[in-house]
């Protein structure tokens, strides 16, 4: 789920590293776009966003 505009959006996430994996539910950092509804991401544990 990404917050977009004023809600939030259902994305297909994949690890932006081939060889990396990512659990669920971890926290990810969006790097970059594969597709219109497929993001890659990296894991982070660094980023707090304000809510």
């Amino acid at each position: 789920m990404i917050e977009v505009r004023a809600g939030t959006e259902r994305f297909l996430a994949r690890a932006s590293d081939p060889e990396a994996t990512i659990k669920k539910y971890a926290q990810v950092l969006v790097v970059g776009s594969l597709s219109g509804r497929t993001v890659e991401v990296e894991p982070t544990d660094s980023v707090r966003l304000p809510r």
